[in-house]
């Protein structure tokens, strides 16, 4: 059932490039700068921007929402966060290599799995956010991994 979510997810992200990759063009030819801003936002979060200093912030922007969204639908849809936290790690690597958000990934892949009652998968990405928690020497990453972990140990 995940991988539907995922392969359906996957084909309406390559049409929605395809359709903002047109829009985008016909921007160019008629509107303004702004348009052109929104468009690039939304072709970043999607994979599609070129590496500059703006598509960095374009991209912490993005792992953010999606950090966001993931948090939000643990509440709602279990297989829903699932998705956004697989997203938000796979753009976190992809994207610089980006550590923290990683980590951020896996304690929401971590709650998510924990909520569905996998405690021992739940445990191994807490311990992973833990790792890079101690590498980044972020307290309040440590703290987070710590906590999930003790939880997580509770439901074995």
């Amino acid at each position: 059932m995940i991988y539907s979510y995922t392969l359906l997810t996957y084909q309406y992200i390559a049409v929605l490039k395809n359709k903002l990759l047109n829009f985008s063009s016909l921007l160019k030819s008629n509107v303004g700068a702004s348009a052109l801003i929104g468009v690039s936002i939304i072709l970043g979060f999607i994979g599609c921007s070129k590496e500059s200093s703006e598509d960095v912030v374009v991209q912490q922007s993005n792992l953010d929402s999606l950090s966001q969204l993931g948090s939000k639908y643990l509440k709602i849809d279990i297989d829903s966060a699932w998705l956004y936290s697989q997203m938000l790690l796979e753009q976190s690597s992809a994207n610089n290599n980006n550590k923290f958000y990683q980590a951020k990934a896996e304690l929401l892949l971590g709650r998510v799995y924990y909520e569905k009652g996998i405690c021992d998968s739940a445990i191994w990405m807490f311990r992973n956010a833990l790792k890079i928690g101690i590498e980044l020497k972020d307290t309040a990453l440590i703290g987070k991994s710590f906590s999930n972990i003790g939880t997580a140990y509770m439901c074995t």
